[in-house]
């Protein structure tokens, strides 16, 4: 859910850059993209630094410096959620295009000097990354406890789970029964689903300690807790 796989892609930057980034290319097998425009991206230092933030609240994230590739990408998402972050001089202009799309959960404006916008989707503007950080931990979570709760119970309030075998999280959802179905008989299947989602977390140290956290203290009777945890399950 909230936290899970790093895309990053920029457009018209250095190919050095644009080799860094295509280095970490992968396909989001979660309900949330954090997206991130900003024309002013200039290098790999400005995109690492910022990345390696934002990861520690969703693992997935998308950088685009061209304002026609940005939109493209939003219209394009069919499924996911998507938290915005604008900054920079076509801020308004990207507003104007994607702000009224469904797909399109909350927006951040970040930028040097504390701005107004008039939008029921824009949370703030913030100056401080921080703040921001915050902000964008705010939302993901509220998303994620309204997902979890229209996940588990439909209109008539019966004990289902409304899932589509198109979604990241029916994957991990099928792996997690898989697990869960087998203990205790076969630990084999734990320490399958566990190598899976250290190759997909790599890199993420957040996840990859909640993922140690669980090889050493799972146990059959915590298997609600742990699905309903915040984490990479």
């Amino acid at each position: 859910m909230g936290n899970k796989s790093l895309t990053s892609k920029v457009a018209k930057l250095p190919a050095s850059t644009d080799k860094y980034i295509n280095s970490y290319e992968n396909d989001n097998k979660e309900s949330t993209t954090l997206l991130w425009f900003d024309p002013n991206f200039e290098s790999r230092r400005d995109i690492e630094q910022t990345a390696q933030r934002l990861r520690l609240i969703n693992d997935y994230i998308k950088f685009y410096t061209d304002l026609d590739q940005c939109v493209k990408f939003i219209r394009l998402i069919d499924r996911e959620k998507i938290f915005l972050i604008t900054c920079g001089s076509k801020t308004s202009e990207l507003l104007s295009h994607v702000s009224c799309l469904r797909q399109v959960n909350s927006i951040f404006i970040y930028c040097t000097k504390k701005q107004s916008y008039e939008h029921s989707k824009i949370i703030d503007s913030y100056t401080n990354l921080d703040e921001l950080c915050d902000a964008i931990q705010n939302r993901i979570d509220l998303f994620d406890h309204q997902l979890q709760t229209f996940s588990f119970f439909d209109q008539n309030k019966q004990s289902t789970r409304d899932l589509s075998k198109d979604s990241g999280e029916f994957i991990w959802f099928q792996l997690f029964n898989h697990v869960i179905a087998r203990f205790p008989r076969i630990e084999e299947a734990k320490q399958e689903m566990i190598e899976m989602c250290r190759q997909y977390y790599h890199g993420n140290s957040k996840e990859l300690t909640l993922i140690n956290q669980f090889e050493s203290d799972y146990e059959s009777e915590e298997a609600i807790y742990w699905y309903a945890k915040q984490s990479f399950i």
